[in-house]
């Protein structure tokens, strides 16, 4: 399955929020209460903790191209597109319960307004179906917004404003700690689809979502713990349960992320080899060109030629006459240095004509003459400065130079710069 360290870390962080979203829905299941607020808070963590599973779901299985991937995540985004309006419903739904039962009747416009918004952006979300108005998925199964998201999103916010108008209209009819709760859970997420409309690939609507929930749930049971509908004993054993469970959750959590540490560390080795090999094999073409010319240089007849009336002495038209040649092969394939060089009368030959004379016993400079005969190889790659080019560093492709009967007439290479190598292993 095709996921990167960064789906699998948000799938396995969305999976940890659901199952602690299922579980405070269980336990207010569990403790059979009766007010309608806290039965449509048990309702706003179920769909919360869906929300949480749709969307891992839509992390794991993008990117991969198969039927059962590409079905998966269209119904992963489409559920969780629709849980978000659910969800807005269900909070003014639960703010209006919650006034209710401190004797507050609120107006209905705030409801009227949210309700119109919703209508319309669940109409551009059902759109989208036959449109891919608001959103679309590439060849790649790769999700991308599109101009109704923005659409979708405004119709949202404004949702967001209107239960934050109510919240802050009704402040005095409800418990400090429950006026922060709320007011928290309307302008979270708003700051968190400010911050989405940037900024995509990571799910920081819904992460704003959970934590607004954990501050809701801190004063649903602060507020809970003041009630006598229950017994203390059965709510000092459902909240053990709960701390019991979140932190084996938890541990599951710490647990897969250092999985996850472990696995991106293995992942990165193998990308370190193969970005080696794939270094080594570009390197190796880069220098096929220069093997090729000095290899053609070496069996070429004119400079074999020439290297025969240079075993004994240099007239001066045999070095004009491999100068040009040599100034030939370097305009030609822009190379910072082509020689040669006559074994039997050790000139080094240059597009400028006679550099030196060789001498590997007093100049130690020109140990790798010696080293490349005795080495019997056809030809080799040396890293040495280049004293015709003001001691430029380069690597130096060496080719002996053979007469028709195999004796030895001399050595000719290219010099390519260093600095050309330099740039190419940065790019």
């Amino acid at each position: 399955m095709n996921i990167t360290n960064l789906e699998l870390t948000q799938a396995t962080i969305e999976i940890f929020c659901g199952f602690i979203c299922l579980m405070m829905a269980v336990l207010i299941l569990m403790n059979g209460h009766e007010r309608n607020s806290w039965k449509q808070l048990k309702w706003m963590f179920f769909s919360t903790a869906f929300l949480f599973f749709s969307e891992s779901a839509a992390y794991i299985f993008r990117g991969n191209t198969d039927g059962f991937s590409r079905l998966m995540t269209g119904i992963g985004n489409f559920v969780v597109f629709f849980l978000n309006l659910v969800l807005i419903r269900q909070f003014m739904r639960y703010m209006y319960e919650l006034l209710a039962e401190k004797g507050v009747i609120p107006g209905k416009w705030y409801s009227r307004v949210v309700n119109a918004c919703i209508s319309l952006s669940l109409f551009i979300l059902i759109m989208n179906l036959f449109t891919k108005w608001m959103y679309y998925f590439d060849d790649a199964n790769y999700y991308h917004r599109n101009t109704g998201w923005y659409v979708y999103t405004i119709f949202n916010v404004a949702c967001i404003l209107t239960a934050g108008a109510m919240c802050i209209r009704y402040r005095r009819s409800v418990k400090k700690m429950m006026f922060a709760a709320l007011l928290l859970f309307t302008f979270e997420p708003l700051i968190a689809i400010i911050v989405q409309t940037f900024i995509y690939g990571i799910s920081i609507t819904n992460l704003g979502i959970a934590i607004a929930l954990s501050f809701m749930l801190v004063a649903y049971l602060f507020e809970w713990s003041k009630t006598k509908e229950i017994k203390q004993r059965r709510s000092l054993d459902v909240i053990t349960l709960f701390v019991i469970m979140t932190i084996s959750m938890s541990a599951s959590v710490f647990s897969c992320i250092l999985s996850i540490q472990r696995m991106s560390s293995e992942n990165s080795e193998g990308d370190s080899m193969l970005l080696a090999h794939m270094v080594s094999e570009s390197v190796e073409r880069e220098f096929i060109e220069p093997i090729v010319v000095s290899r053609t240089m070496a069996n070429d007849h004119t400079l074999r030629q020439y290297m025969k009336l240079g075993q004994k002495t240099s007239p001066k038209f045999v070095e004009e006459n491999i100068s040009i040649y040599l100034d030939s092969i370097r305009n030609g394939f822009d190379y910072q240095m082509v020689f040669a060089v006559c074994d039997q009368s050790g000139a080094f030959y240059t597009y400028n004509g006679i550099s030196k004379y060789v001498d590997v016993e007093q100049d130690p400079h020109d140990i790798w003459y010696k080293e490349f005969l005795e080495s019997h190889k056809t030809f080799n790659l040396n890293v040495d400065t280049d004293e015709a080019n003001e001691r430029a560093l380069a690597v130096f492709v060496n080719h002996e130079i053979l007469d028709k009967h195999g004796d030895l007439l001399g050595v000719c290479g290219i010099g390519v710069e260093m600095k050309d190598l330099q740039s190419f292993l940065r790019k």
